[in-house]
Parts: structure tokens; C-alpha cells; sequence
């Protein structure tokens, strides 16, 4: 039996970039985004099940510290002096996710899926990394109810 969800919520990342262009730079940032979704999902033995995600993401850069290499490691750079910095740091994802649910309670769940993000409008970090952007996913599902 298949079912359809129409889901949002909230998504705190953190994350650490390199330069893919001609200087040497890397990031350590924040963002926090507000996702809308479809999720499909697929009933399987156990009562875990399969499902597909796909949604927008709309959201903020909250923070990066940019680091530069000097003759003893890494040092932290001021913003302001970090090539192609701006103060628009609000952006939007193309969110696309496969996923299998592990363990399902009656509270919560988890599950791990492999996803792909693309960037619609990038944000001046995005000078410095893709637009697309993949990878693996382990997510906590909380149930709560209405009240």
C-alpha cells in the first residue's frame, strides 16, 4: 500500500567546504532552512518501509568562518576580506531523497537515504562549492501529535 504525505519542517546543517576555483580557501558554515516536501512511501515486511522525498528548501546562511593557508597551517579570515563575500545569504534547494525507515515506534523513527541538492539561487559561498551537491542522510522523525 502506498501512501502520500505532504510534509515541512525545520533543518539546521552544518557543514565544511573547500575552494573549487583558483584560490585556496575552506569554510565552515551554518545554514538553517525550512523545508516544504512530498514524501511517497512504500509498505514492506516488518513495518519498515521505502519512500521518495522530494520538496524545497528555503533558507539562510547563519554563519562562515573562512580559513586561508599561511606558512604555519590555517588561519581564520575577517569576512569582509574574503573574495566574492556579500551579505545575501538567503537561498533555495531543489531537494530530491531515497530512503529506507530502520526502526519505527510508535513516538519516532529513523531512517538513512542517500539524497541530491541543487542550489537554485546560490549565495556568495556558492562561489567557492557546486550548486549540486549529494550525500547520505540519517534522520530522527519525531511524531508528535495535535493538540
Amino acid at each position: 500500500v502506498a501512501n502520500t504525505l505532504i510534509g515541512a519542517g525545520i533543518n539546521y546543517e552544518k557543514g565544511r567546504v573547500s575552494s573549487l576555483n583558483e584560490t585556496q580557501w575552506r569554510f565552515n558554515y551554518s545554514e538553517l532552512c525550512f523545508p516544504a516536501y512530498l514524501m511517497r512511501t512504500l509498505h514492506i515486511k516488518n513495518k519498515n518501509l521505502l519512500y521518495i522525498t522530494s520538496g524545497l528548501f528555503l533558507g539562510k546562511l547563519m554563519s562562515v568562518k573562512g580559513e586561508t593557508p599561511g606558512s604555519f597551517g590555517w588561519y581564520h579570515a575577517n569576512n569582509k576580506y574574503i573574495p566574492w563575500f556579500s551579505t545575501d545569504t538567503f537561498y533555495s534547494d531543489l531537494y530530491f531523497d531515497w530512503g529506507y525507515v530502520l526502526k519505527r515506534f510508535d513516538k519516532y523513527e529513523i531512517s538513512i537515504s542517500p539524497y541530491i541538492k541543487y542550489r537554485l539561487n546560490p549565495v556568495w559561498l556558492n562561489h567557492y562549492e557546486r550548486r549540486l551537491s549529494y550525500g547520505l542522510k540519517i534522520n530522527l522523525t519525531l511524531k508528535l501529535k495535535p493538540f
